[in-house]
This record gives structure tokens, sequence and C-alpha cells, in this order.
């Protein structure tokens, strides 16, 4: 279907200095272009050598950054600055139409909340219930060839904007750091003891009959001494998962977003789209022990319920939308310390369905939310005691002939000196505190990896 990707990073640095002599000429086809053109304008150039765009983005002054490498686009983008910014009511339809008016090669990158529902706590109220941002610059890197891309809204960019953006540049990447200092503080919520009383709760509500699934997450806070850098945190988790989804947003306001998640969404492009049913966990093991756990998963009654509840789910969403749905055969896949089953399916949307209104069918699946819908979202609103934000919610890209969206999972929020990573479980009949307490500690783990933390 698409081509497998290089790794985003193969090292944390570049010492590559690929000279600003591009600028001038950028800035000199974007002024032309701001008096010729409507709309939105993007000029791009090729920069004469290669440069490693996490470290290009770390470099970087200010607060509005992204980073997004899709998982079989073979390339990646880092974002810096904001040319437009959508977000707050009527989010979808006004993003629908700045996307159709996008040129070729622009795309407004951002996230939704989970439950758009709950009011955001403190940390995650820069994201809204959702935000999208079309970069000012961008850096996109795809084999060895580097673009610098500039993007402007002529009715309201000025040539000195234009200019102040690209002078604020440096193309000088000192090294990213290679390990974060060992935390003085780590706080879950919920506790072992509330998460116990979480997953009685809802075992009892699913023997009444009021839900058949239920998604519940923790959060665990790392405190630091020192301030925090998302883009080398990002950077590490690219080398510990080079086949996941990286994603890193910022609310512009100090709090970032990173992920490296294994999990589509869903990928648009045209009238065809894909996406996948993820759910169903053992922990990955090594050599013998890797075997038991594959077979201990593919012959688990409760993992394969689990992962059905998903796989129907999305192709019941995608029926009324698409003249044919395609359901490939179950398999296993690996994610850091863990492995999953994973259905693949592929459709072929009506011509009236956006990217977005597929995206938003989807959204949230019972691998993140439970079944059904209402019931498990009132559920985690109940028992989990603390906002999502982000976590588990569609985050991505939309440009004007496609989109592509992952499920924000094997995340975490950056806040100054802090560190919040999440991670869930599937509770349905069956399911044990302690055993669901074990998974959500292997899914952090994925991070503790990278860090090089006790999780």
């Amino acid at each position: 279907m698409h081509p497998r990707p290089p790794a985003v990073s193969a090292r944390l640095h570049t010492a590559v200095d690929p000279r600003p002599r591009p600028r001038p000429r950028l800035w000199r086809e974007a002024t032309e272009a701001l008096r010729q053109r409507r709309g939105v304008i993007r000029v791009e150039t090729l920069l004469p050598d290669a440069v490693e765009p996490l470290a290009w983005l770390a470099a970087q002054d200010g607060s509005e950054k992204a980073f997004w490498h899709g998982r079989d686009d073979g390339s990646c983008r880092a974002a810096l600055g904001a040319a437009d910014v959508i977000e707050g009511e009527d989010l979808f339809a006004r993003l629908d139409e700045a996307a159709r008016a996008l040129p070729d090669g622009a795309r407004y990158l951002g996230g939704l909340r989970f439950d758009d529902s709950m009011a955001p706590e403190a940390e995650w109220a820069g994201f809204g219930s959702g935000r999208f941002v079309l970069p000012r610059v961008e850096l996109v890197a795809r084999g060895d060839r580097t673009v610098l891309a500039l993007n402007a809204v002529a009715s309201r960019d000025t040539p000195a904007d234009l200019r102040a953006a690209l002078d604020a540049l440096t193309f000088d990447a000192p090294p990213l750091a290679t390990r974060l200092d060992f935390p003085v503080a780590r706080l879950d919520r919920p506790d072992r003891e509330r998460w116990d009383e979480a997953i009685a709760s809802a075992l009892a509500a699913m023997e009444r009959g009021d839900v058949q699934k239920v998604v519940l997450a923790r959060r665990a806070t790392y405190r630091f001494e020192e301030g925090l850098d998302p883009a080398a945190l990002l950077a590490r988790l690219t080398i510990a998962a080079p086949e996941a989804f990286h994603v890193l947003l910022s609310d512009g306001e100090g709090r970032t977003f990173v992920a490296a998640t294994p999990e589509r969404l869903v990928r648009v492009e045209g009238r065809r789209a894909w996406t996948e049913a993820v759910a169903g966990t053992r922990r990955k093991g090594e050599g013998a022990g890797a075997l038991a756990f594959r077979d201990e998963l593919a012959g688990s009654e409760k993992d394969r319920r689990e992962h059905a509840f998903v796989r129907d789910f999305i192709s019941e969403a995608l029926a009324p939308l698409a003249s044919l749905v395609a359901v490939e055969a179950p398999r296993q896949i690996e994610a850091g310390r863990v492995r999953h089953l994973k259905t693949p399916l592929r459709a072929h949307l009506r011509g009236d369905v956006t990217p977005l209104a597929a995206m938003n069918a989807l959204h949230p699946t019972p691998a993140v939310g439970g079944t059904p819908t209402p019931e498990a979202l009132a559920a985690i609103r109940d028992l989990e005691g603390f906002d999502r934000g982000l976590y588990a919610g569609p985050v991505g890209w939309v440009g004007r002939d496609g989109a592509e969206f992952a499920v924000g999972i094997r995340s975490g929020l950056v806040c100054g000196t802090d560190l919040a990573l999440y991670a869930g479980a599937g509770i349905v009949p069956g399911s044990e505190a302690e055993a669901e307490w074990q998974e959500t500690e292997a899914k952090l783990g994925a991070f503790a990896d990278a860090l090089g933390l006790d999780a």
C-alpha cells in the first residue's frame, strides 16, 4: 500500500550546517506570490544538504512547534510558527473549508481532545477542544532530500512578517541530550488502590448490562529538576519505536504533546481510506518467552472478544460512508514491550464524505473508549479521575486531497519540569485489576526504555 519509511532519526544530533543562503530566495519568491495570489501561498526550496528535522526543531526559538512522521509515507516534517490557527467553534466546518483551499504540500497539523464534552484541566487548556495549525515554516525531509517551506496568508501577511520568520531561523543545530536526568518524583493517578476500585466498578457495570467494555487509563507524572526538551524526548522515542507514528504538538503556551503511537485511526487519499483495529495485548517477551506470549495472545478468548469489539465497530462505522469496506485477516504486531492483535481495513468512500467526516465517525473506537460508546465514555468520566486531553484522541494532518490521523496513545505531555505519561487497558468481563495494572505498566515502559526511567 505504501513504502516502508526510513527511521526518522538514526542519530540524535546533526553537525550539518547548510548555510542560510536559500532564505533570501525563499523570501523573494514569497513576496512576489503575496502580490500575485490570494488565499494561502506556499513557497519551497531544496536545501543543499540534509538536515535532521528534530535537531533543527529543537534549535529554533518559539513555543509554536509541531512534528509529524507518518508510519508509511517515508517523510517527516518539522514545523515552526503559525501562518493560521483553526480552533474553537465550528472547527470541523472551518477546517474542511480551509483545507480544500490549500496549495500542494501545505497541511494543517493538530489534534482533538479525546472527549470534548469535558472541560479541559489547566494543563490541557491551551489545546482547547481541538487545535490545528498551518505552520509558518516547515522543514520536510524525505530520504536525503530536505526542503525548507514557507506558508503565508495573502490577506493578512506582509513581506516584513515573512522576512522576520526567515531571519529568526538557525541551521546550527547542537546535539540533542542523549538522556534525561533521573526524576525527583513520580505521581500515579489513579493510585493502585483507586485503580482496583475503578476496575471493580467497571466490572459491576458490565454485570448489570450497562456496558460491554470500558478502556481505563492511568497517568504517571514524572518531575525533574530542570525543564525538558520535547524534541529531544521525541527523538529518543523515534529510535525506540521506529515503526510508530511520531507526533509533537505544542499549544503555543509552553506545553507540548508527544507520541510514538503504533495505531492509525484513518488515512484518506482521494476516495480511498485505510484504518485498523488494534486491541488485545500481551508482553512481547524474548526468545522462547516471545513464542509463549504470541501463542497465549492468539489463543485468548478474552483478547479475541476485545479485538472483535473494535473490528466490528470500525466496519459498521464505515459502512454508511463507503461503497466498499474490506476487512483483512488479523495478525500480531509488536510495539515496544508489548504485542497486539491488529486487523487492517480498507474502504472506498462516497464522493460526499470528507476526511474529517471519516475520522469523526471512527473516533473513539472501542480500543480507546469502550462499547457502547456513550456508556463507556460516561464510565471513563466517572472512574478515571483525570483529563485525558489529547491522549487517545485523533492527532495528525489535513490537506487539500487527504488526511491522516493516528490515535494519540503511547504519549505524554511535557509541561516545564513535568512529564506526564499515559497508558490504558481494555476492561471486559473476566478482566483482573492486577493484570490490567501490569499491562499499563508495560505500555508505560515503552517510554521508560527510551528515557532510562524505572516505570
